[in-house]
């Protein structure tokens, strides 16, 4: 993992998550995430030593574990206090919450429970609200991205914003295909408002930095496989389908395969998400069929 520095007090780690680093005075640091495990902690914490700083205080963008796998290491080696919003610490105290919502609600099987989906429980000393505040003596803009999860913020310092997981730049996309959300209007509003959000900067939770004269067409690209992907599925419920059904059409149309228990849920529940748009908006009914759960266009 590289350190890149963005300005006097911004510092990123860019790694498969990015990492923020922002340096504030008396020797502080506010760290944005903390990647997978306890690898990427220690990876932090020796940047930090590096920049003769002390993380204080950890800001958590969502409860995904690639975001607060770390965190645990990382509080105890330096006592800092973790921050999230009130959607996301649930998961933080308890991220079984994570696997259950991929599986159902129940207890997952051992191949759900790895570390891509099952970090250790992180503390939670504080929720975030949206707006400018201080934090770990630096000041900055909690900013809330809803979509990819329920309570995902970002945070803007010196023009730069970190997004999280809101959008993915072009080359993780067309690398996954299918991104990953749980509402897709609210991800949609989220996109749509960062095209008018203006920041120098947007630091994404996978990939590239991008820039201000970049981001409107990294940002129309994710509007665009959104829309297509609307689109397949919508033709895919020309006649009743399960939502496995549904996924089965959509990952050949992208030529991929689920080769792992964990890959596929996440593309499922990908899939049910924007069955719930389709059958919110009154395009698509849910409905019992044989004992099987069905989902089909309501002009046909």
């Amino acid at each position: 993992m590289e350190l890149r520095q963005l300005s006097e007090r911004v510092f990123v780690l860019e790694g498969s998550t990015n990492i923020g680093i922002i340096r504030g005075n008396q020797g502080q640091a506010l760290i944005i995430d903390t990647g997978l495990d306890e690898s990427t902690a220690r990876k932090i914490w020796r940047h930090c030593q590096e920049m003769k700083v002390i993380p204080a205080v950890i800001f958590t963008t969502h409860a995904h574990a690639d975001h607060f796998g770390g965190n645990a290491f990382l509080v105890k080696r330096s006592g800092a206090r973790v921050l999230a919003s009130p959607e996301e610490g649930h998961t933080l105290a308890m991220p079984l919450l994570e696997p259950l919502g991929l599986y159902g609600g129940v207890m997952p099987p051992a191949n759900l429970r790895n570390k891509f989906l099952l970090a250790q429980p992180s503390p939670v000393d504080g929720l975030l609200q949206p707006g400018r505040q201080e934090i770990a003596e630096v000041e900055g803009e909690v900013v809330p991205l809803p979509g990819h999860a329920p309570g995902q913020m970002g945070l803007a310092i010196d023009g730069i914003l970190f997004t999280a997981d809101a959008f993915f730049p072009q080359e993780v996309l067309d690398k996954h295909k299918i991104p990953f959300l749980l509402d897709l209007r609210q991800t949609v509003a989220t996109l749509e408002g960062l095209k008018e959000a203006g920041w120098q900067i947007y630091i994404p939770g996978h990939g590239k930095i991008v820039d201000r004269d970049q981001i409107g067409a990294e940002l129309d690209y994710n509007l665009e496989r959104l829309t297509q992907i609307k689109d397949l599925i919508r033709k895919s419920l020309g006649g009743p389908r399960t939502a496995e059904d549904v996924l089965v059409e959509l990952l050949e149309h992208y030529q991929l395969a689920a080769e792992a228990p964990s890959l596929y849920h996440l593309d499922l529940a990908a899939v049910k998400a924007f069955l719930t748009s389709l059958t919110d908006t009154g395009e698509v009914e849910m409905r019992v069929r044989q004992n099987r759960l069905y989902w089909q266009r309501k002009d046909l």
